[in-house]
């Protein structure tokens, strides 16, 4: 509902699930793999850069589907594919270290389609996303 959470409660939840999610990941090395790691890191790098200034990446239609396309199609469907391979089948971390995400999405074709299955409909996302925000994006001087 619009207009019923305050911008400093947002603020607040959002760094709260950030810091948490983050310090659980690289505090618990039973847990965490590289690919748990790249899923994280990388879906909060790309998420904050696409919507807080200075970058706000959200204002350039190109650059925000890359985001929206790298971080639904590559980054999280890679990142927990290969966590789950790693968390599953590796009992040391020698083992695990065959299980990255790169070697997954170039030698696995089960994570390779899956990202680019998933990266389609990142871009039917990317397209129609902005469709119910257009009101908010012309107050904001947002092109969509």
């Amino acid at each position: 509902a619009k207009g019923d959470l305050k911008k400093s409660t947002a603020i607040g939840v959002v760094l709260a699930a950030v810091v948490v999610s983050l310090i659980m990941s690289v505090c618990n090395p039973v847990l965490s793999t590289s690919g748990l790691q790249v899923a994280l890191w990388g879906s909060f790098a790309l998420g904050t850069v696409y919507s807080l200034p200075p970058f706000r990446l959200k204002r350039h239609p190109l650059l925000a589907a890359f985001c929206i396309v790298a971080v639904r199609g590559t980054i999280i469907n890679a990142g927990f594919y290969s966590h789950a391979l790693s968390a599953a089948f590796s009992a040391t971390k020698e083992a695990a270290a065959g299980f990255g995400v790169l070697h997954c999405l170039l030698n696995d074709w089960k994570c390779a389609f899956s990202s680019l299955f998933f990266g389609v409909f990142g871009i039917v996302i990317a397209l129609m996303k902005d469709v119910p925000d257009a009101d908010g994006d012309r107050i904001f001087d947002i092109k969509s």
